[in-house]
């Protein structure tokens, strides 16, 4: 697959969870990629307007309000989960599908043609997981590299240097957008960066 949407927004604030969902809803609707989506509409709209509800009335911070709340809370991510599992079915990995249904993208836009990669947050705040699952034959490394500022060549950061598929990058600023891009290092050390891809950090 070269495109695959995020369907866990567990880790999201209540009121991201909200938006998330209310932004699936509103792309969903009379898309014609999704026709007969796993989860109704109405139904979906109907438990998120349920839970905005319920979190103004646990502000307070009361435990019967909060229990309600919750239990709201886990009905929105049951339908976001289960409609995000639809869309990612139904796209198969066709890029402007899964951009039009309103889930966040887990892969780049556009990757290179020698690499799959991409990056996801982490259920640990200011930390994403970057990922290459295409294994090279004679390879030396991965090098991956972060910047807020792309276009400026010296702004590039080295922050991780492994052989392994996948790698954690810690203690970035959690609301910013942040640009990655890796190079596979191969015998004859011949190093050679996709097209840099952006993730905003939960």
């Amino acid at each position: 697959m070269d495109a695959k949407v995020i369907v866990d927004i567990s880790h999201e604030s209540d009121a991201d969870a909200t938006i998330s969902t209310s932004n699936a809803i509103t792309c969903l609707t009379t898309n014609p990629f999704f026709t007969t989506p796993a989860v109704s509409l109405a139904a979906m709209k109907a438990d998120n307007d349920d839970f905005i509800e319920k979190i103004a009335l646990a502000e307070d911070g009361g435990k019967e309000a909060t229990r309600v709340k919750n239990l709201a809370r886990a009905k929105v991510n049951k339908n976001y989960r289960k409609q995000g599992n639809y869309v990612n079915l139904t796209c198969d990995g066709d890029w402007e599908k899964a951009e039009s249904s309103g889930f966040r993208l887990v892969h780049p836009r556009t990757p290179s043609s020698k690499l799959q990669l991409g990056a996801e947050n982490t259920n640990v705040g200011g930390v994403i997981l970057v990922f290459c699952y295409l294994n090279f034959k004679k390879l030396i490394s991965r090098v991956i590299q972060i910047t807020k500022t792309p276009e400026d060549a010296k702004s590039w950061n080295l922050v991780g240097v492994t052989k392994r598929q996948k790698h954690n990058v810690s203690n970035l600023t959690r609301g910013d957008t942040y640009y990655v891009r890796l190079a596979n290092v191969t015998d004859p050390n011949v190093i050679e960066f996709c097209e840099p891809f952006s993730i905003v950090v939960d």
